[in-house]
């Protein structure tokens, strides 16, 4: 029985859970190309195992899309390899899901080696030998059509997000800073990726609202007096002060 379990190459921010799994089928499917060259096999049969459903039906479409479509595929740089290798094998290899972290009564063989998998992968993870700590840049292969790079790394998923933030992260950035009156320094000091997280908890409703009080655009008397719908933009309930969005919080009438 042979085990193992190595690096998973990407930019952290583009690591999802189905990168994984695609390195573990390109890794599998190399090493039987391997044992068929090794031993001079011409015919036979294999079955290959995962948990994730997305990432075998994209590896065995029998109908695989036509076009730019497949560079534009999640982690196209090991679907590709995944792709070449399987179509070289001489011997036949089927694909089957298998449930992860299976507690049922029914168990077997193909649920412990996928414990045994996701502990190993687990294990390395945390603790990657020297040498073979995952890298930040994926290599090129000649199989690959085309591929984009952004800061000197090959960028694996998440495409249409990569392109935004090159265009607009920047401007984005001065205007945040502008409004806050913050330094580049204050921006950088939070952590945005746990916000960007934690926004996307919320329903799309919700997200709307979170944005436009994150960025002080509720419709607020303060709103109205700047695009002149209001000549005074007083507090509807103590009709005082100017009702800002720090004034909402703040006013003590009780209506």
């Amino acid at each position: 029985l042979m085990k193992g379990a190595g690096p998973i190459d990407c930019l952290p921010q583009l690591l999802s859970s189905y990168r994984p799994e695609m390195g573990g089928i390109t890794a599998n499917l190399f090493i039987l190309s391997v044992i068929v060259k090794l031993f001079g096999l011409t015919d036979g049969s294999v079955t290959l195992y995962c948990d994730n459903k997305s990432a075998l039906q994209n590896v065995f479409d029998p109908e695989p899309k036509r076009g730019i479509f497949p560079l534009l595929a999640e982690d196209y740089d090991l679907l590709v390899l995944a792709k070449d290798l399987l179509r070289s094998l001489p011997i036949k290899v089927h694909e089957k899901w298998v449930k992860g972290h299976y507690t049922g009564n029914d168990r077997q063989i193909q649920h412990d080696l996928n414990a045994l998998a996701d502990t190993m992968a687990e294990k390395f993870r945390k603790n990657p030998p020297k040498g073979y700590e995952p890298s930040n840049a994926p290599r090129y292969h000649h199989r690959h059509a085309a591929i984009i790079t952004r800061q000197g790394s090959m960028i694996t998923s998440k495409i249409k997000q990569v392109i935004y933030e090159q265009l607009f992260q920047d401007p984005l950035v001065d205007t945040i800073c502008k409004r806050f009156k913050w330094t580049p320094a204050d921006f950088h000091k939070i952590d945005w990726d746990i916000f960007g997280k934690t926004f996307r908890t919320y329903s799309k409703f919700s997200q709307l609202g979170l944005a436009k009080f994150v960025h002080g655009l509720w419709n607020t008397g303060e709103q109205k007096v700047r695009f002149k719908q209001d000549p005074l933009g007083l507090c509807p309930c103590c009709k005082v002060s100017l009702e800002t969005t720090d004034h909402v919080f703040q006013c003590t009438d009780p209506a």
